[in-house]
This record gives structure tokens, sequence and C-alpha cells, in this order.
């Protein structure tokens, strides 16, 4: 083994085939520029920075290939000496080349943004950290004295090499495999990172578009701009990191989207955050604390957790196969709700629109149990919707009737429960009909654990009824969901009445009931059930089929009858004779004397 300390250095040599030499180094004070070269063969070659301690770290120069060139930061005092091994995994004997050099430091003059006066000025700042994929320069005012080289080193080695999320992949790594590659206009291959003072206490960084797209106070590089002190806290601190994650997928969709929607981009980076494991839950509670946001509409604030939490959902829920939604959605030429719905289609969702999404994504973020039907309604681990991060409620209702007026903005949410139950409970929805598409859901809850899904049938977006049958006493509170998909901005208005009924089935002995009896046999059934019933006086009656969301799938009988004992035969299809799915069901008789439900389940 040949033995350096001095630079510059350079060699070449023979190795024969499946063989390795090696190269000891014992002096690393500052960057080394490092190349390697061979005329033919396939090498590894990497860099092994060894401390007499006994830590290492392992830094490639070639992982297949016969040419690599890497500037290296300084190791002292991290490490005392590197070794370079040079492996031929080829069966012949190959020549091969080398060259060690100290950097000379980089000095260059960028474009500056300053928000306070909202105004650019040139500064200088020098190349003082070099990765593999990145570049850190800093303002050269702060240069050791509120910047020194254990700050850029330890940037320059969480953009490359390790993350919160994942100590063995940096952020370039983890950003690109989810949201897609950046440009490279300046050829280097490598992001430019800019700590200066951006005089700005609310802003940690930024992208600037301009940098890619060129014209005035363009740098013609790829850069991202970090504050001297994000949040107060330092460069070495999970705000700075954080932010580079964020800023840096601003700069990959850019590269592939430019003109972007505001919430979907934000949306977007605060994932990156997610991804890198830079992010804390209690963000998320100044959206929780009041649903009623406008998810479209850009205002900062809570719809940064807003955004996160939709983002987060999307990808836990509607990647398929080997189809990443995220990246399908950065490169989307589309933008916003339509962005989202070309996505799902490339994604393979063809038929689930945007608007699903955003219905289950409430409903998620409420109940969050992915026990629940088929786990839709729940995160793999986020603490949304449970504890401090329960969502805030527009209304409690516990006394019936109660008849409620509210208001609310489009593309957002209102949470009702309703406690206090006796029985089943009825609401009756009136809402807008101009310039809105609303959509009510209902989950019944016994004990805080999720019992049923309904949704209710609207009449042109804005009318509808629904009794949640509780015969059986399936629920102790329910939940209404209400949403308004309309593409706007502004408020709208609903009403709502909500009554405790008291259903005749189960009703007190001296009160009367024309019907006697209510049943049905087999249950379950597959595939054949006969609903039995006797009325005590000839009435008008009809019978009905509902699934599990409360909506009516099939009419059974609908007719004048006397009173005697009566049978109907379902056969489980729907009113358009298609076999509906195993579950359970609702059959629903409603006579003169009131209305009467109760359970069966089909099995298959």
């Amino acid at each position: 083994m040949s033995t350096y300390n001095n630079y510059p250095v350079s060699g070449s040599a023979n190795v024969n085939g499946w063989a390795a030499d090696y190269y000891k180094f014992l002096t690393g004070d500052t960057n080394l520029d490092i190349s390697f070269s061979a005329t033919a063969g396939e090498f590894i070659v990497n860099l092994l920075l060894i401390n007499t301690s006994g830590d290492y770290e392992i830094v490639n120069l070639v992982a297949s290939g016969n040419e690599g060139s890497i500037t290296l930061p300084a190791f002292e005092p991290e490490y005392d000496y590197m070794v370079m091994n040079i492996s031929n995994v080829t069966a012949s004997n190959r020549t091969y080349s080398f060259s060690l050099e100290e950097s000379t430091l980089e000095e260059r003059n960028f474009w500056a943004y300053h928000f306070n006066g909202n105004s650019y000025s040139e500064i200088t700042a020098t190349l003082q950290a070099a990765g593999e994929f990145c570049n850190v320069y800093v303002d050269n005012e702060l240069w050791e004295t509120e910047i020194d080289l254990n700050d850029v080193e330890l940037v320059a080695r969480v953009f490359d090499d390790s993350t919160a999320a994942d100590p063995e992949n940096g952020i370039y790594l983890l950003d690109t495999q989810m949201f897609g590659l950046p440009s490279d206009i300046d050829a280097n291959g490598k992001v430019n990172i800019l700590i200066y003072d951006i005089d700005d206490p609310d802003i940690n960084g930024f992208f600037a578009p301009n940098d890619i797209s060129g014209g005035t106070h363009s740098n013609n590089m790829e850069v991202l701009y970090i504050d001297k002190n994000p949040h107060g806290s330092g460069i070495n601190s999970s705000y700075c990191f954080s932010t580079i994650a964020h800023e840096f997928q601003h700069l990959i969709h850019y590269t592939l989207d430019s003109n972007e929607q505001t919430w979907v981009n934000e949306g977007l980076s605060c994932f990156a955050q997610t991804v890198t494991g830079w992010v804390s839950p209690f963000w998320m509670v100044m959206y929780t604390m009041n649903p009623d946001n406008n998810l479209l509409q850009w205002t900062a604030g809570p719809d940064y957790p807003q955004t996160w939490l939709f983002m987060i959902y999307l990808w836990e829920h509607y990647c398929l196969d080997d189809q990443n939604i995220i990246s399908n959605l950065v490169a989307e030429p589309q933008n916003g709700i339509d962005g989202i719905d070309a996505a799902l289609i490339t994604t393979g969702w063809d038929d689930v629109s945007a608007e699903d999404v955003f219905h289950n994504w409430v409903t998620a973020n409420y109940i969050n149990d992915v026990s629940f039907m088929d786990g839709r309604f729940g995160y793999n681990d986020n603490p949304v919707g449970t504890g401090d991060y329960a969502m805030g409620t527009t209304g409690n209702i516990t006394i019936y009737p109660s008849s409620v007026t509210n208001t609310m903005q489009h593309w957002s949410v209102n949470y009702i429960t309703f406690a206090n139950l006796e029985n089943s409970l009825k609401v009756t929805f009136m809402g807008d009909a101009d310039y809105t598409q609303y959509s009510v859901r209902f989950v019944s809850l016994n004990d805080d654990i999720p019992y049923a899904l309904y949704e209710m049938e609207l009449d042109d977006y804005s009318n509808g009824e629904i009794t949640l049958p509780n015969n059986d006493e399936n629920y102790d509170n329910v939940v209404m969901i209400v949403t308004d998909t309309f593409g706007s901005t502004g408020t709208i208005e609903y009403s709502f009445i909500a009554e405790d009924i008291v259903s005749p089935v189960s009703a007190p002995e001296d009160q009367l009931a024309p019907v006697t009896e209510l049943s049905c046999y087999p249950n379950p059934f597959n595939p054949l059930t006969t609903i039995h019933y006797t009325i005590s006086e000839d009435s008008f009656v009809s019978l009905d089929i509902y699934n599990i969301k409360g909506q009516r799938i099939r009419k059974l009988k609908i007719e004048n009858v006397k009173c005697k004992v009566n049978s109907v035969v379902w056969d489980g299809t729907d009113d358009q004779h298609n076999p509906v799915s195993s579950g359970i069901y609702y059959y629903n008789l409603t006579t003169s004397g009131g209305s009467f439900t109760k359970k069966l389940l089909l099995l298959k």
C-alpha cells in the first residue's frame, strides 16, 4: 500500500483481474478534488475515511464503470486518514490512473432577494462544501462569524447521505425518488444551496423559479436559498433540513410543471418534509381546530397542514401496483383538481375522481380507523382525529328535534355530532341549490368506534332525507360530514332538521302500531330470504331494501294491503336485477303507522 501526505498526487498502475490496489492518504485538512479513470474494464472505487478510534465512513467514487470524480469535504478532525480501494471486477489485467488535489474555493456573485425591502442585491459567496449532489455556498459576510465548516459539512451530508427518515439516504435521493428529477441548467449535476441573511424571521428559505427560467436577477443555476438562522434555531436544526427538503420539491416541480396551483405545490413540499422525516404532527392543529377551510384557496397559515394531510392521504391510499401517484401528479401538465383527476387515471384509478378522494379524506380525518370497512378511512401512522388532533366540530346536537342553519366554505368540511340518541336518527337536509355541490355523509359510532357509513341521496346536490336505523342499538352517536366541492371561493349556507325517531317496532305496548310482526328467514341468507310481516289494520305498505350507506337499492312492494300475515321474497338483487355484494342490508317497512327497519345479512 502506497502512502501519501502531500497534494497534488497522481498515479497510474495495472491491476490484475478480480484484484484490488490500495492507497493511503494521511492528510485531508481541506476539500479534495479526486478523479479516477481507466481506458477499459469495470471498476469499483471506494474511499474509506478512517478514525483511529475505530469509526469509519465509506464514500463511493465509482459504483460501476471506469471513471468518476468527486469533491471530498475535509475529513479532519472527524477522520484521521483515507484509504482508496480500487477494485478491478473483470477477468483481465487493466490500467487505471487517479489524481488528488486540494480544492480551490470557488467565489462568485449571487443575486439575492431581500423580503423586508422587496428588492435584490448582489452578494459574494464562496463554495464552502461540495458533495455528490450539492454545492453549499455561504455569504462571505457570514463565514466563520455565524456559519462555520461544521455547519456546511452537515448541510452537505444531510442533502447527500442521511436524513431523519432514512440514515442511509439523503434529501436528494428521497425527494427525487418520490417527486422526480430536477433540472441541471448549469450542467454541474448538483443542486446549489446558498446560505445568507434572508432578513425575514418568517422565511426559512425559498426557491426562485427565475433562476431556472432566466431573466432579470436570475442566477442561471439551480439554487435553494436558506436563511442563516432558520426559525431562530441555527443551521444545524430540523428547521433548516426540512426547509431544504421542502424547497427542493418546489425546484423539482417547477422543472416538470412550471404553473402548478399553489395548494398542490405547497402540499407536496410539505409532504417532502414527511418523506425526509422532518415534520411535527402538532403542526396540523392549526387546521384541525377549524376544518372549515377551503382546500383550493391558498392564504397560508392552516393551508400548509391541510394540504400536507391531503397529500399524505393521497400517497397512502392511491398508489397502485408500481405506479406512484405523487410523481404522476408532479409530472402531470394539468393543474389543481384537474391534475389530480388526470394523475388518478394515469395511476390506474379510472373510476375514482378527485372529489371521491376529498370525501374519503375528510371522513378519514375524523375517524382515522384503518380497521373500518376497507381501511380507506384511516392513516397508516398519523394521529389526526385523535386526542389533541381531534377535528373541530361545527355543532354538538343533544336535544331533538333540532333545527340548525350553518355556513361553510367551498371545498371544506363541517362535522356535526349527534349524541344522546335513544332511537333512530332522522335528518332532513336543505342546502342552497345555487353554485353548490354538496355531499352529506354519516358515520355511526358505538363507544367512539365506527359502526357504519351512510350517504344521503341529494336532489340536485341540495336537499335530502335519511333515517339511520338503530333498532338493534347499533350506535350511540353519529357524526354528519357535510362537504361542498363546487369550484369557487366564498361561503354557502345549509340547514338541517335532526329528529330522534321512536321506531314502532320497539315502541311501548300501549302505543298503537299496525305492525305486529316483522322478520325474515333465513338470516343470514344466500341466495333468497323471505320477509314476513303482519299488520293489524288495512294500510298502505311500502317495503324497501337499503344498503349500509343508507341508499335504497330495491323496492319490493308498494300497495294497499289488508290486515293479515304477508310475505315477500328478496333474491339479493337491486332494482336493475343485478346481484348485490355480500354484506349488511336493512329491510324497511313503511305503513300508515310509521316506519319499521331491521337488519339482514347476505353471505356468498
